[in-house]
């Protein structure tokens, strides 16, 4: 059971104000009234992120100096949803005016993490296309060495990144780096410039995919206008995606992009060829979109499949240590990321999963908790790494297998004193039963899309009785509640509905007239006419 930290002494009432309601959120979130500030996508500028107008013209120039010369162009990407996305935009805003473009998505399993010079000399050599121009797209902003071979052959490379910066001197001609966003974004603000109908759809999806601050009012925007974009089915891949998962793309909304379409897309690169999501984001032929989308929906669910049987195993134990280090043998690279993450959120330490993919080359994920940061951590012994990147909260590596060892000595020595942190459900207020209400519901919808740094609100709801309970779903493994606040009036009084997904294991010794508290967010459930909110509940205590 988690622990639970009320962050506002209030309690939320029938009687509490929209505007006092509002305080109490942002208060919550370090926030003030000027992140819900509205402004037109249009106007957002390299600026808005800190990236220098210059560095920003410098990109810009060397790409229309391509373009008017119909030089080769090579875009390299990444595998996830982010790199995916950045390699569609660039390509799809530089194609129509120079056919001389190519985009690559390196392999998850033969490439690895982030720029591998042999996979671009390999492409060149395989394709007789030597570019005189390098595009990277959410890398390369620690691949000094891997840029430096590349120049030697490569006339003119840039690179739009997000990643943490490192030390060294990077030899790029021009860069757009700002860790304050997506590679995303910062590839619809480049899109744009040379293709001005380019919206920003895309853009949204590496944006939440990838996890980047929601809080960002420029961030914010920009996924707002995305999921509008989407539930327009502007794009027809994701159109496709959402078709063949069987979501209705008119109510799409953060959670569809973070559950639904990001998944998906990533699924290509774990358990195949990332290509095929490429495609499906930038072709228009329907029936080979929809052959794409079938794929990744099948891929998709073998991961889940691949992905429980190994969460089953590694979960269940205890790790006693002030790091979680798991070796694997012989699983797909893409699911080490996955686990890493189940591994940081259920025991609250920094994680770090390895897995072997050839008898040479080891690959790692690691996930980190609040106030530790992983890849720098991890930059202690950059020396026996192949290659390493990421952000504080998140990095991805590989390692020579005669490296291995000596990295696992050094690391079990490193004196990091990290501090487990208990995994806690943090809730906004306490909130009485009466306060579940459509007009409250609708007030916390406005502040959405919720993500990194604007989280969904949750509330404590105590002393509740349960009036009902069920178990629902095809395996019964989810629980349905019904409470009241046996306090309050008759006549007042007012029963509400609940839903725990995955809570009917954790649940079974409740019985009817148990008194219980509650953590849950608000839900709006629509049936046959009738609207009325419900609990979508995260604990159960009693």
């Amino acid at each position: 059971m988690n622990n639970v930290k009320v962050l506002s002494d209030e309690i939320v009432d029938q009687q509490t104000s929209q505007e006092r309601f509002l305080e109490i959120l942002l208060k919550n979130r370090g926030l003030d009234k000027n992140f819900l500030e509205k402004i037109d996508v249009k106007d957002i500028r390299p600026t808005d992120f800190g990236i220098k107008q210059k560095d920003f013209d410098k990109a810009i120039d060397l790409i229309k100096e391509s373009i008017k010369k119909q030089e080769k162009i090579i875009i390299y990407g990444d595998y996830d949803v982010d790199g995916i996305t950045s390699t569609a935009l660039v390509w799809k805003a530089i194609f129509p005016k120079n056919k001389n473009v190519k985009p690559i998505i390196p392999d998850r399993e033969k490439d690895g993490y982030g720029l591998n010079t042999k996979t671009v000399e390999n492409y060149c050599q395989k394709n007789d296309f030597w570019p005189e121009l390098l595009i990277l797209v959410d890398n390369g902003i620690v691949a000094q060495k891997e840029i430096k071979k590349l120049k030697k052959k490569i006339n003119k490379i840039i690179i739009i990144d997000h990643h943490l910066k490192n030390d060294l001197k990077n030899e790029a001609d021009a860069v757009i780096h700002s860790p304050d966003t997506s590679a995303s974004v910062l590839s619809y603000l480049v899109a744009r410039f040379f293709e001005p109908k380019t919206n920003c759809e895309l853009a949204t999806l590496g944006l939440i995919g990838d996890m980047a601050n929601i809080a960002n009012v420029f961030n914010r925007n920009i996924a707002i206008e995305g999921i509008k974009l989407i539930n327009q089915g502007k794009n027809i891949g994701v159109k496709k995606i959402l078709e063949i998962s069987g979501t209705d793309n008119k109510k799409a909304d953060e959670w569809t992009v973070g559950f639904v379409i990001g998944p998906r897309i990533n699924a290509s690169g774990r358990m195949g060829d990332a290509t095929r999501a490429l495609r499906l984001l930038s072709f228009s032929d329907e029936t080979i979109l929809e052959k794409l989308a079938i794929e990744l929906e099948t891929e998709n669910k073998n991961r889940q499949t691949e992905e429980r049987k190994i969460m089953d195993k590694f979960l269940s134990k205890n790790y006693e240590s002030e790091k979680i280090i798991v070796e694997i043998d012989n699983i797909h690279p893409g699911i080490i990321g996955l686990l890493a993450g189940k591994l940081c959120e259920r025991f609250g330490k920094p994680s770090i999963v390895v897995t072997n993919i050839n008898k040479e080359i080891y690959k790692g994920s690691a996930r980190s908790i609040e106030g530790f940061d992983i890849t720098k951590f991890l930059r202690k012994n950059e020396d026996l790494f192949e290659s390493l990147g990421g952000h504080k909260s998140a990095a991805g590596f590989s390692i020579k297998a005669k490296n291995f060892s000596k990295w696992l000595k050094r690391i079990k020595k490193t004196n990091s004193t990290i501090k487990a942190k208990a995994v806690t459900l943090s809730c906004d207020a306490k909130m009485k039963l009466g306060a579940v209400k459509i007009k409250n519901f609708e007030f916390i919808k406005s502040l959405k899309p919720f993500g990194e740094g604007n989280k969904s609100p949750l509330f404590l709801f105590e002393k509740l009785r349960i009036i009902d309970k069920r178990t629902i779903g095809k395996d019964q493994s989810h629980l349905k509640i019904w409470v009241d606040d046996p306090k309050t009036s008759a006549v007042e009084r007012m029963v509400v509905e609940g839903i725990g997904w995955g809570k009917n294991k954790e649940t079974t010794n409740l019985k009817i007239g148990d008194m219980v508290s509650v953590v849950a967010s608000l839900n709006l459930n629509e049936y046959m006419g009738k609207r009325q909110v419900e609990l979508m509940v995260k604990e159960i205590m009693f």
